[in-house]
Protein backbone atom coordinates (compact mmCIF):
# COMPACT_ATOMS: atom_id res chain seq x y z
CA UNK A 1 0.00 0.00 0.00
CA UNK A 2 0.80 3.63 -1.17
CA UNK A 3 0.56 6.98 0.60
CA UNK A 4 0.53 9.81 -1.29
CA UNK A 5 1.23 13.32 -0.48
CA UNK A 6 1.02 16.73 -2.29
CA UNK A 7 3.38 19.61 -2.68
CA UNK A 8 2.49 22.87 -3.71
CA UNK A 9 5.31 25.02 -4.30
CA UNK A 10 4.04 29.04 -4.67
CA UNK A 11 6.09 30.65 -7.48
CA UNK A 12 4.47 33.94 -7.00
CA UNK A 13 2.59 35.64 -4.07
CA UNK A 14 0.94 37.94 -2.56
CA UNK A 15 4.21 39.04 -1.29
CA UNK A 16 5.84 40.15 -3.95
CA UNK A 17 7.30 43.60 -4.69
CA UNK A 18 7.48 42.78 -8.52
CA UNK A 19 4.43 41.65 -9.80
CA UNK A 20 4.98 38.77 -12.85
CA UNK A 21 2.73 40.90 -15.25
CA UNK A 22 3.18 44.64 -14.04
CA UNK A 23 -0.09 45.52 -16.44
CA UNK A 24 -2.42 42.98 -13.61
CA UNK A 25 -0.47 44.05 -10.87
CA UNK A 26 0.25 42.24 -7.52
CA UNK A 27 -1.58 39.09 -7.09
CA UNK A 28 -4.53 39.00 -4.57
CA UNK A 29 -6.21 36.26 -3.58
CA UNK A 30 -5.71 32.89 -4.79
CA UNK A 31 -5.18 31.41 -1.42
CA UNK A 32 -5.50 27.38 -1.11
CA UNK A 33 -8.42 26.28 1.33
CA UNK A 34 -8.45 23.54 3.33
CA UNK A 35 -11.78 21.74 4.17
CA UNK A 36 -12.51 19.36 7.68
CA UNK A 37 -15.60 18.22 8.34
CA UNK A 38 -14.82 18.95 12.58
CA UNK A 39 -13.26 22.67 11.66
CA UNK A 40 -13.74 26.00 9.69
CA UNK A 41 -11.88 26.48 6.72
CA UNK A 42 -8.35 27.33 6.47
CA UNK A 43 -7.00 29.45 3.99
CA UNK A 44 -3.36 29.39 3.12
CA UNK A 45 -2.16 32.57 2.02
CA UNK A 46 0.27 32.26 -1.57
CA UNK A 47 3.61 33.19 -0.43
CA UNK A 48 6.60 33.18 -3.05
CA UNK A 49 8.83 30.09 -1.68
CA UNK A 50 6.12 28.59 0.16
CA UNK A 51 5.67 25.01 0.71
CA UNK A 52 2.45 23.24 1.22
CA UNK A 53 2.66 19.24 1.49
CA UNK A 54 -0.54 17.75 2.23
CA UNK A 55 -2.00 13.90 2.15
CA UNK A 56 -4.38 13.48 -0.66
CA UNK A 57 -7.15 12.02 1.70
CA UNK A 58 -10.66 12.17 2.53
CA UNK A 59 -9.90 14.18 5.47
CA UNK A 60 -7.58 16.79 3.23
CA UNK A 61 -10.14 18.37 1.25
CA UNK A 62 -8.90 21.53 -0.58
CA UNK A 63 -9.65 23.88 -3.20
CA UNK A 64 -8.30 27.05 -4.94
CA UNK A 65 -9.92 30.04 -4.36
CA UNK A 66 -10.75 32.82 -6.96
CA UNK A 67 -7.70 35.08 -7.87
CA UNK A 68 -8.98 38.88 -8.17
CA UNK A 69 -5.77 40.09 -9.77
CA UNK A 70 -2.38 40.03 -10.83
CA UNK A 71 -0.95 35.93 -12.25
CA UNK A 72 -0.44 32.83 -9.53
CA UNK A 73 2.20 30.74 -10.37
CA UNK A 74 2.46 27.42 -8.26
CA UNK A 75 4.26 24.27 -9.24
CA UNK A 76 2.24 21.02 -8.05
CA UNK A 77 3.96 17.71 -7.48
CA UNK A 78 2.71 14.26 -5.72
CA UNK A 79 5.16 12.49 -4.05
CA UNK A 80 4.21 8.50 -3.58
CA UNK A 81 5.80 5.87 -1.46
CA UNK A 82 5.19 2.94 0.44
CA UNK A 83 3.41 2.10 3.88
CA UNK A 84 6.55 1.23 6.77
CA UNK A 85 4.75 -2.04 8.00
CA UNK A 86 3.84 -1.95 11.79
CA UNK A 87 7.08 -3.34 12.87
CA UNK A 88 8.41 -0.47 10.91
CA UNK A 89 6.11 1.79 12.51
CA UNK A 90 6.31 1.06 16.00
CA UNK A 91 10.33 0.57 15.90
CA UNK A 92 10.27 4.87 14.44
CA UNK A 93 7.73 5.80 17.05
CA UNK A 94 10.20 4.62 20.03
CA UNK A 95 11.76 7.85 21.46
CA UNK A 96 15.53 8.36 20.47
CA UNK A 97 18.10 9.89 22.46
CA UNK A 98 19.91 13.20 21.80
CA UNK A 99 23.51 13.70 23.08
CA UNK A 100 22.27 16.45 25.03
CA UNK A 101 19.83 14.04 27.40
CA UNK A 102 16.94 15.17 25.57
CA UNK A 103 14.36 13.01 23.38
CA UNK A 104 13.66 13.33 19.93
CA UNK A 105 11.14 11.30 17.86
CA UNK A 106 8.42 9.21 18.76
CA UNK A 107 4.84 10.03 20.00
CA UNK A 108 6.05 13.87 21.46
CA UNK A 109 6.80 14.55 17.73
CA UNK A 110 4.96 17.87 16.42
CA UNK A 111 2.07 16.04 14.24
CA UNK A 112 1.63 13.71 17.30
CA UNK A 113 -0.92 11.41 15.04
CA UNK A 114 -3.09 14.40 13.96
CA UNK A 115 -4.70 15.03 10.55
CA UNK A 116 -3.24 17.45 8.33
CA UNK A 117 -6.09 19.69 8.43
CA UNK A 118 -5.98 19.14 12.64
CA UNK A 119 -1.96 20.10 12.18
CA UNK A 120 -2.21 23.24 10.29
CA UNK A 121 -5.21 25.10 12.20
CA UNK A 122 -2.95 24.20 15.35
CA UNK A 123 -0.10 25.61 13.96
CA UNK A 124 -2.02 28.47 12.73
CA UNK A 125 -3.38 28.98 16.81
CA UNK A 126 0.19 28.73 18.29
CA UNK A 127 1.49 31.56 15.56
CA UNK A 128 -1.70 33.55 16.59
CA UNK A 129 -1.33 33.12 20.08
CA UNK A 130 2.79 34.14 19.53
CA UNK A 131 2.22 37.33 17.88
Amino acid sequence: MESEFTMLIYLTGVDDDCPLDPKLGPLKGGATRFHHHRHAALDVEPRTGLVCLHWQLHDCLHEGTRVLGGVKWLLRTDLYFPRLSKVARMAASKPKRTGEGGVKGGKGSKRGGKSCTESLLAETSEKKSQK
